[in-house]
């Protein structure tokens, strides 16, 4: 019997923590200088680094990068099952109809295997009119290290990254999405 509890002790901590990190909100700052990765395979993507250059696929067949060279843009991470993402593209096609104008790109990749006809109908039926991808290869996750999602990146014209949220957008976004925008 006092096996069967501490075990299931563990089991309780662990989904703890697990449930912690998958619904983690919040803005990443730059990291201290000290916080370094033991780990040679993971080098965590930070605020300050260059961003692996993606090419994003639409539905409709086009190729849209991220990375250097490319508008200040904001990456969003979604999924089709993703109640979270779902409510916040409202919030993201406000900032497309007021920020797109001054310079900013949204790029929304459904990290999902869905088919292209699946995402149009997606964006129509939502009214979004910023560019959609698809991840036909599924490797934006992982280029990206997105662990939740919605997961978001402000990446800068030289394609280094910005800010960094997990979770739906905070209203502080804006302020740090204006901060990186042309006068």
């Amino acid at each position: 019997m006092q096996h069967k509890t501490a075990s299931g002790r563990w089991t309780f901590i662990f989904l703890i923590c697990f449930a912690g990190l998958a619904c983690r909100h919040g803005e990443e700052a730059a990291p201290a200088p000290e916080e370094t990765t033991t780990e040679a395979s993971f080098q965590r993507l930070t605020v300050g680094q260059p961003v692996p250059t993606y090419p994003a696929v639409t539905p409709g067949g086009d190729t849209l990068v991220i990375g250097p060279g490319q508008p200040l843009t904001l990456l969003n991470l979604w999924a089709t099952w993703c109640a979270p993402c779902l409510e916040e593209f409202p919030d993201l096609q406000r900032l497309h109809q007021t920020l797109e104008p001054r310079g900013l790109r949204i790029v929304a990749v459904d990290v999902d295997p869905d088919p292209p006809e699946v995402v149009m109908r997606f964006a129509a039926d939502l009214g979004v009119t910023f560019p959609l991808a698809i991840d036909p290869d599924g490797r934006v996750q992982e280029q990206f290290q997105a662990f939740a999602m919605p997961s978001s990146y402000l990446i800068s014209r030289d394609g280094r990254l910005l800010a960094r949220w997990t979770g739906i957008l905070p209203p502080s976004a804006r302020d740090t999405i204006e901060a990186h925008l042309v006068p």
